[in-house]
C-alpha cells in the first residue's frame, strides 16, 4: 500500500501588538514612512505579521511586518509593535 500523505506543517504567523503610546500606527504601502497612507491602527491592536522586511529604519530599527488590517494590506513599522 503506498504510504499516506503527510499533512502539511500549519503555518503559524506571530502576532504582534501595537504599542504605540496612545497614538495610532499607519499601515502603509511599501516598508517605508514617504509611501501611502493605507490605514490607522489604534494602540493595543493584535496584528497578525505574515512577513518581516528590512525597510526604512524608524529609530533604528529597520524590520518592518506585512499584515492585513480592514481589508488592507500593507507593512507596519515593527519598532512601534510589541511581540506577543
Amino acid at each position: 500500500a503506498p504510504a499516506p500523505t503527510p499533512e502539511p506543517e500549519p503555518v503559524v504567523y506571530d502576532k504582534y501588538r501595537v504599542t504605540t503610546n496612545g497614538s495610532t500606527l499607519t499601515l502603509r504601502a511599501k516598508p517605508n514612512t514617504s509611501s501611502t497612507n493605507l490605514a490607522n491602527i489604534p494602540n493595543g491592536t493584535v496584528l497578525t505579521i505574515t512577513e518581516v522586511v528590512k525597510g526604512e529604519p524608524i529609530k533604528y530599527n529597520t524590520n518592518w511586518g506585512k499584515t492585513t488590517y480592514n481589508g488592507k494590506t500593507g507593512y507596519v513599522s515593527l519598532r512601534w509593535c510589541t511581540k506577543i
